[in-house]
């Protein structure tokens, strides 16, 4: 117990720096947006909705439980997002602990502790513990532990069994994956006793489960309200690349990026991906039935990651987080009983300090966006840098990588849109208009904001002819991209009414819309 105690000082120690961490990426939508975020939410909408109800296409996600630790989170700490990162590092030292307790029972103490001990500092678990939005995992995992550390013992009285109840419920509505936590007593008792043992622990997890689903269906979306497989062909495709690199993370998972997208995969660690299929066969022969139950929990643990890889096209270093969990499993099993085995820790350290180091990444959208960048310099991260070089003032910062973005194989389109409109800004409306040549040659045209943008862009060169042939036939919807060229060619015809409109169903107020288009005609007028 002293030991684990110690791992879990080091641990906080490692982590204590997230205190210190804004907000980025999903946070904003989930937390701070002044439309959608948690200010907005209710008990009753966090459990009747997806997890991203007030987006036009929903995730199929259901975590009302994780809602609710973030409406906690901003009673207790309001606006401070440092307190938000402290109540996630607080769950995850909870996982390192619950993982000690478990295995020091089912083990001894000495190798539960280092078990926690490779779970605490292995770096794919940084970005549980650094994403605000991803805490969900170590909430499902140190529930569903919980869990399974009642119903561990072969006869489970009634109070463990109404608590493990509580606990798996708790775990399934903080994310779906809790019940794959579930699996593990099963294989537990597989490998101890070979047969089930007492079938009322088993009953209640089962009861637990079906309680969570059981609310998904009546109170929340449906238990057919499943995530959208948009990437399930590109995945069918990927899938060797894609388990080289999921089973290469876990011996050597450098570089950390949680930007690995589908389309841009390079070719496996050959050395890494060798050695995990290596410690795999040796684990299975050598530590029989532990290691078997351990190596049968982490290949059922990569499906969620599998299915949230085919939605997002995005390969999150958080989907290895449970098939991580089985492998520290299966090694423990063949971990020698020795007084002496306290001192492999330091084997950890360049772990702890690749998780420490990592921290400062997740300070800002810009600081994540440039790490990575620069770990996987592929098309998506280049747009989604200058993305947020051009949200930070930095146009012309953001220029060349929008121009890298869509010049890949294939090209990231998203924010063609705004190249052209920083162009505009920086070198003048010959540069945007020459932008938006390169951006229809890449054939990008189609992308949010890049018909708006050409369209400013030949008002500002003064082209009011090729400004009405670029938006014929007229747009149905003015759009917020769309409306200040509309505006214009809508005050140029003098159809103030249409001007109006336009303003109004763009969300944008008319008065100073009317003024950005007068400016436009005057230098219309002027050539």
């Amino acid at each position: 117990m002293r030991l684990l105690l110690i791992i879990l000082a080091a641990t906080l120690a490692v982590y204590l720096p997230v205190a210190e961490l804004g907000f980025v990426s999903d946070d904003h939508g989930l937390i701070t947006h002044p439309v959608t975020g948690i200010t907005q939410q209710t008990l009753g909408s966090v459990f009747q909705s997806d997890l991203w109800h007030f987006q036009d296409s929903q995730s199929g996600y259901y975590r009302p439980l994780m809602m609710i630790s973030l409406m906690v989170d901003h009673t207790v700490f309001g606006e401070w997002a440092g307190g938000y990162h402290l109540h996630s590092l607080a769950w995850h030292l909870l996982c390192v602990f619950f993982i000690g307790r478990l295995l020091g029972q089912l083990f001894d103490p000495t190798r539960g502790a280092i078990a926690a001990a490779m779970y605490a500092v292995h770096p794919v678990i940084s970005e549980t513990v650094c994403f605000v939005s991803a805490r969900n995992d170590s909430m499902a995992l140190a529930l569903g532990l919980g869990a399974i550390l009642l119903t561990a013992p072969r006869q489970a009285g009634p109070a463990r069994c109404i608590g493990a109840t509580l606990l798996t419920t708790a775990a399934c509505l903080a994310k779906e994956n809790g019940l794959i936590v579930l699996a593990l007593l099963p294989l537990i008792d597989w490998a101890r006793f070979r047969g089930p043992g007492a079938w009322n622990r088993h009953a209640a997890l089962a009861t637990g489960a079906m309680a969570a689903l059981g609310l998904r269906e009546v109170v929340g979306p449906g238990l057919g309200h499943t995530p959208p497989m948009n990437a399930a062909t590109l995945l069918s495709e990927q899938k060797l690349t894609v388990f080289g690199e999921l089973l290469s993370k876990l011996v050597w998972p450098m570089p950390l990026t949680d930007s690995s997208h589908l389309a841009y995969l390079a070719a496996p660690n050959i050395p890494a991906l060798s050695a995990v299929c290596f410690l795999i066969i040796f684990l299975v022969i050598a530590g029989k039935r532990w290691s078997q139950a351990g190596v049968a929990f982490a290949a059922l643990a990569a499906i969620p990651g599998l299915i949230a890889i085919a939605s997002r096209f995005l390969i999150g270093e958080r989907y290895l987080a449970l098939p991580l969990l089985g492998i520290i499993l299966a090694l423990t099993a063949v971990l020698p009983r020795s007084k002496r085995l306290p001192w492999g820790l330091i084997l950890l350290l360049p772990w702890a300090w690749v998780c420490h180091k990592r921290i400062a990444d997740w300070s800002t959208d810009l600081s994540l966006a440039t790490a990575a960048h620069k770990a996987s310099p592929t098309p998506y991260t280049a747009a989604w840098l200058g993305h947020e070089l051009a949200l930070d003032g930095q146009l012309g910062a953001a220029l060349p990588h929008y121009n890298e973005a869509t010049q890949g194989t294939p090209p990231t389109c998203d924010f063609s849109g705004e190249w052209i409109r920083a162009a505009l800004e920086v070198e003048g409306p010959q540069a945007g208009l020459a932008a938006a040549q390169t951006i229809w040659e890449r054939r990008c045209a189609g992308a949010p904001g890049v018909r708006g943008a050409w369209a400013h862009a030949k008002l500002r060169a003064g082209d009011i002819d090729g400004t009405m042939e670029l938006l014929t036939p007229m747009p149905s919807r003015c759009t917020i991209h769309l409306a200040l060229p509309m505006v214009t060619l809508f005050l140029q015809a003098e159809q103030v009414a249409r001007a109006e409109q336009c303003a109004s169903e763009a969300g944008l107020p008319f008065a100073p819309l009317q003024t950005r288009a007068k400016a436009l005609l005057s230098m219309v007028d002027a050539q």
